[in-house]
């Protein structure tokens, strides 16, 4: 399994190398204090780790809201449990 993983990234290195060579224009750049030139590749992989960053810390915060939920639900759970009669402890008609 882990020669197929290592097989996946150097895939993606290597198609990662010959997307930047082809894009290797300059481009400029306008931000609020300037501007710069840099090639377009670094441009397409800055905004993309930017996208991915967002992304995860966007995933992140709906995982930890959710697990929180959860651990709410788990104690109102034990709690309802805590209440019932047990199957012994209940006598019929």
């Amino acid at each position: 399994m882990k020669v197929f993983v290592w097989i996946f990234v150097a895939l993606v290195l290597f198609i990662g190398m010959g997307f930047s060579l082809l894009n290797a224009n300059l481009v400029t750049v306008n931000y609020l204090v300037g501007t710069i030139s840099v090639p377009l590749a670094a441009v397409i992989l800055i905004a993309f780790v930017l996208g991915v960053l967002l992304t995860g810390l966007l995933l992140g915060l709906r995982v930890f809201s959710l697990q929180h939920r959860l651990k709410i639900m788990r104690g109102t759970l034990l709690k309802i449990q805590g209440e019932l009669p047990r199957q012994g402890d209940y006598k019929g008609f």
